[in-house]
C-alpha cells in the first residue's frame, strides 16, 4: 500500500494505524459486497411478491365472475339485496 513506509517509521503505533487501516479496507469490502447481496435479495423478493399479487388477484377475479354468475342464475342480477317485500292488499 502506498504510505506503508510512513507508517512503518513510527514503530508500533504506526504499525497499529496501518493494521487498523486495513481492517477499514476490509469492513469496506464486506459492506460492500453485503450490499450486493442485499440488492439481489431485495429484487428476488420484489419478483416474488408481484407473482403473488398477480395469482390473488387472479382468485379474487375469478372469485366475483362466479359470485355475478350465481347473481344471475337465482334471478338477482341488479346486485343490491332486495328489501323484505311488502303485502299487497
Amino acid at each position: 500500500m502506498p504510505g506503508d513506509s510512513l507508517f512503518l517509521q513510527y514503530g508500533a503505533i504506526g504499525a497499529i494505524a496501518l493494521l487498523a487501516l486495513i481492517a477499514v479496507r476490509i469492513q469496506f469490502t464486506r459492506a460492500v459486497r453485503a450490499e450486493e447481496e442485499l440488492a439481489k435479495l431485495n429484487e428476488l423478493v420484489r419478483n416474488q411478491y408481484i407473482t403473488t399479487l398477480t395469482q390473488a388477484t387472479t382468485a379474487i377475479a375469478d372469485m366475483l365472475q362466479v359470485l355475478r354468475d350465481m347473481r344471475l342464475w337465482y334471478g338477482q342480477d341488479s346486485g343490491r339485496q332486495q328489501g323484505p317485500r311488502r303485502k299487497r292488499h
